[in-house]
């Protein structure tokens, strides 16, 4: 176990001292990652090797090989499947100009801001934008393909808080999602409904243990 965790710690050293000024750890592994999988040609679809070798064979550790496979998945060239694995899922294209803020930023903000949006909606939101949260979920929910618009439930339920300046924030922190839709789960539907029974401390409970 020591040996396995100062092999980790020279990797990732390693890592850290190839990157360019002013470019993120995360941002180098994502690219080794993206480079690997335009290398060996892999198809999408495909489930990557284990996570302990492809660390390994990128030569970066598993805390940043998993960064780096957030920043991929955010993108929409891989799906972390917890217990299943990491699969392509399209060719990787040119990384992003900018590579702020990191993943795991982004998702820490998303949770704290969302806990507050859940609060506020279900103390000011009206039956119309309740009923516009739920035909969003609704809709998602009798397709058949059991997948939610993360960006458009999250934007709704920012407009039911009744306040512009979380809704800005909401579309902020979920802009541009490269996940068009992520699969739908209890957690969409408890919210909907601690909104609409107008219950702050449930929603907001929920909100802060979201996870996306």
């Amino acid at each position: 176990m020591r040996a396995m965790a100062a092999s980790e710690q020279r990797e990732a050293r390693s890592a850290r001292s190839q990157r360019a000024p002013g470019v993120r750890l995360y941002r180098v592994v994502a690219d080794r990652i993206r480079a690997f999988i335009l290398s060996e040609r892999v198809p999408t679809g495909t489930r990557l090797m284990a996570e302990r070798q492809l660390a390994a064979q990128l030569k970066v550790s598993r805390s940043a090989l998993r960064e780096g496979l957030v920043a991929l998945e955010m993108e929409g060239v891989v799906k972390v499947a917890g217990g299943s694995g990491v699969y392509v899922c399209a060719a990787p294209g040119e990384p992003p100009e900018s590579d702020d803020p990191s993943p795991r930023e982004l998702r820490a903000a998303r949770r704290l801001v969302l806990a507050q949006v859940a609060a506020m909606a279900a103390r000011h939101a009206t039956d119309a934008t309740v009923h516009h949260v739920e035909r969003i979920l609704g809709a998602a929910e009798q397709s058949g393909s059991d997948r939610v618009p993360e960006r458009e439930f999250m934007l709704a339920l920012g407009a039911a808080s009744g306040n512009s300046a979380l809704l800005g924030v909401v579309d902020y922190l979920w802009g541009d999602q490269p996940i068009a839709a992520t699969p739908a789960s209890g957690s969409h539907r408890a919210m909907l409904e601690a909104i609409a029974e107008r219950d702050e401390a449930r929603a907001a409970k929920l909100a802060s243990c979201w996870s996306d």
